[in-house]
């Protein structure tokens, strides 16, 4: 009976784990003798003996501690009527004078883990297995009172300790449950790499994203700047790292390359390379994240990377997200960084980006979701006399939906006005970007790790100065790969 003792009490917490099997087994296994049992225990006085002399004491000499035994059978009742916080109550005052003792450290800590008091469990659990240790009922709560606050390796070490301590049956299985549980929380806890492939081909109706005019002022452009259509071939890799710092904190580091050849305006081949490092932090329905990134941009290139190099640049990327119920969230981004570019020193600017988003959630078989974001922001030129500072205000709705269990299809439009600080030849200048576009992903292929995505985009740039006219279509198929 006392070996059955010392296990069955971890069973009669609050959670649910062990709470049905406490109360059968209380009623079957235990039945009145426990009762009586109790009783006994609870006529003696709580006492230890400690081995550690007192400063002043002859050498050998011993600490007696003791606790009342009324105090102690009123928590134990107290405790098996699942009344933690009145047992809490009445045993916390006592702590000074009689903690040592260790049925009291024990009855203080359950009742301290059972009201929410993880941390102060831990203290005086401790107390109870030094005193004792193979107190197996207190090992049981004291490695719940870690599980709580989230310290899944000391729960861990704990529950396999008591796993060596030939538990009954019904603790056994209890125990495995927590590892398990432990198992599948710190799963996403471990360092994970990724990496993608992205092939891609399409037609472009306006590669170089310019004006369909060949003259300009009087005068006749070059055919760089006049709108060339391309067939275009594309390759794009790259990898993410995922480092879980803590149940809530996430490191995440990035890179990319991006490699596009277009087959009729060679002089546009392009050549990116990205990479970022980001921290986000979550608790419920909140996140916040932070990242730092930079690219370079080469055009005209043959091989990779050696074309010129076109501009390059830094981001600080701020960012948070709210749940707003179950079925919306709102979120606020902002970003600030230079963007630099190669012998157009006029060019340069200093950006600054804010975003505000809500989207919403539909509860039905398509799992649509509709959203809206707001953009503004500024665009500081570096230089004294450049007309290419400009200030910005768009929106962007966007919505996707299940087409199918291994497709879903996403579609957006937006619209973006830039007012541009100087005068471009002797004309104020505003243009106002509109776009479309729609693409879809598709896990047509026996393995997960495989997705088809088509896509269709369309680009209208309306300008005062007629040479920063444009439209543009985009026709495309992409076949991406990201490993496990």
């Amino acid at each position: 009976m006392q070996n059955l003792q010392l296990w069955i009490r971890p069973l009669a917490s609050s959670t649910s784990l062990g709470m049905a099997l406490y109360g059968c087994l209380m009623l079957a296994v235990t039945g009145s003798a426990a009762a009586a049992d109790g009783s006994a225990q609870s006529t003696q006085s709580e006492s230890l003996v400690v081995p550690a002399p007192l400063p002043d004491a002859p050498s050998g000499a011993r600490i007696i501690v003791t606790a009342d035994p009324i105090v102690i059978r009123r928590a134990r009742e107290l405790l098996a009527a699942n009344r933690a916080e009145e047992a809490y109550q009445l045993l916390a005052p006592h702590e000074y004078e009689w903690a040592g003792a260790r049925d009291f450290d024990y009855l203080l800590g359950t009742a301290a883990l059972d009201s929410g008091r993880n941390s102060e469990a831990v203290l005086s659990l401790q107390r109870a297995l030094v005193t004792d240790p193979h107190y197996s009922a207190a090992r049981m709560e004291l490695a719940r009172a870690y599980y709580n606050l989230g310290d899944y390796d000391q729960a861990a070490a704990e529950f396999r300790q008591l796993q060596l301590e030939s538990p009954p049956d019904y603790a056994r299985r209890v125990i495995e449950n927590y590892l398990l549980a432990i198992d599948q929380r710190t799963s996403g806890m471990r360092p994970n790499f990724q990496y993608f492939v992205e092939f891609d081909a399409g037609y472009d109706t306006n590669a170089n994203g310019s004006t369909s005019d060949n003259a300009f002022l009087g005068f006749t452009l070059d055919d760089r700047n006049v709108e060339k259509d391309s067939v275009f071939l594309g390759f794009a890799h790259g990898g993410i790292w995922t480092n879980p710092l803590t149940q809530n904190l996430t490191n995440y580091n990035q890179f990319g390359f991006n490699h596009r050849r277009n087959l009729s305006a060679d002089f546009v081949n392009s050549d990116r390379l990205s990479a970022a490092t980001s921290l986000t932090w979550r608790q419920g329905g909140t996140s916040l994240n932070g990242t730092l990134g930079a690219f370079i941009l080469y055009l005209d290139s043959g091989l990779p990377f050696d074309g010129d190099k076109n501009s390059h640049g830094a981001t600080l990327d701020l960012g948070a997200r709210q749940a707003l119920g179950e079925r919306w969230l709102l979120g606020a981004d902002i970003r600030h960084g230079p963007v630099r570019y190669e012998d157009i020193e006029v060019r340069d600017v200093d950006q600054t980006i804010y975003a505000l988003s809500l989207e919403h959630f539909f509860a039905d078989v398509r799992q649509l979701r509709i959203g809206v974001t707001l953009i503004g922001g500024k665009e500081d030129a570096t230089e004294a006399n450049s007309p290419f500072g400009r200030d910005q205000v768009g929106y962007r709705v966007s919505a996707s939906w299940l087409m199918s269990p291994i497709a879903r299809s996403y579609l957006y439009a937006g619209s973006l006005k830039s007012d541009y600080d100087g005068l471009f030849f002797g004309t104020k200048r505003e243009d106002t970007q509109r776009t479309l576009g729609w693409y879809l992903i598709w896990r047509v292929f026996p393995s997960q790790n495989w997705a088809l995505v088509p896509r269709l985009s369309y680009t209208d740039n309306d300008s005062d100065i007629s040479l920063y006219e444009y439209d543009r279509t985009e026709v495309g198929i992409s076949i991406r790969w990201l490993s496990d």
